[in-house]
This record gives structure tokens, C-alpha cells and sequence, in this order.
């Protein structure tokens, strides 16, 4: 496979973003927050820290919200739970692009991984049947 690939380890209480073969990585709470007084989005303690003091409206749980079909409304706004987490996303990448290490690896990316582990009873099923597994082509800048 040609170009560089970032794995994406995604659940409701933390995301983890890996370079192939775990040359970098970042890991951060998986929650989304969008400042009241501007049209800013942050992730993780960011997210969190402009909560706590009044800035933004939080969003957590996002697999949750995007298995349930959910909804969250911030700032009059109805989103949907694959909107949030899209963008979630494309923060999460950007995070990685504006630091030190990440254009040197991040800019050659064209692919990237995303898998999200469900919970199953059944442990009979092998584990890569129990990931629901995306890949997405070509990276969007």
C-alpha cells in the first residue's frame, strides 16, 4: 500500500490517533465542545477546560450519539451525531497537523483507518468480526 496511514482507536471515553507503525500518537478525551461566542470548535481537555468555565457547550458519548441516530442541539443548531463526530474528526487531524511532529508524517498520509470496538457477548465471533471497520481514501486537508 502506497502512502502513509493514521489509525483512528475510537470510543466514547477516549480517541487515540497513530501514525503507521506508532511513530506518533495522540490520545484525548473523545468529546467535542463549540464556543458560545464564536464559531470555534475544541477536543479533548480543551473541550473540557472551555466548558468548565462558561466559554462552550460540551458534547460527549459521540459513538454513542452516532449509533443511537442521536441529535445535540448547541447554540440553536440541531446536529446530528455523524456531524459531530465528523467534525471531532477533522479536528482531531488538524490537532495533529499543527504540531511539531505532525507535518513532517501527517502531510503524506493518504489513508486513513477508523475502527470502533462494540461490545458482543458472543467472544465466540473473531475479534476482527466484532470491529465495525472504515477506511477513508484520500485524506481531506
Amino acid at each position: 500500500m502506497d502512502g502513509l496511514i493514521l489509525g483512528v482507536d475510537l470510543c466514547d471515553a477516549y480517541t487515540q490517533l497513530v501514525c503507521e507503525g506508532g511513530e506518533k500518537s495522540w490520545t484525548l478525551p473523545t468529546v467535542i465542545c463549540k464556543k458560545k461566542e464564536e464559531d470555534l470548535w475544541l477536543v479533548g481537555e480543551s473541550a473540557y477546560a472551555s466548558a468548565l468555565v462558561g466559554d462552550g457547550v460540551i458534547v460527549d458519548k459521540l459513538v454513542k450519539l452516532v449509533q443511537k441516530n442521536g441529535t445535540s442541539t448547541i447554540g440553536g443548531i440541531k446536529y446530528k451525531g455523524e456531524q459531530l463526530l465528523n467534525q471531532f474528526l477533522m479536528q482531531i487531524v488538524a490537532m495533529a497537523k499543527a504540531s511539531p511532529a505532525g507535518p513532517l508524517w501527517l502531510n503524506m498520509a493518504t489513508k486513513m483507518v477508523l475502527t470502533e470496538i462494540t461490545e458482543l457477548t458472543d467472544m465466540s465471533i473473531p475479534p476482527m468480526r466484532r470491529a465495525k471497520h472504515w477506511a477513508a481514501d484520500t485524506m481531506a486537508s
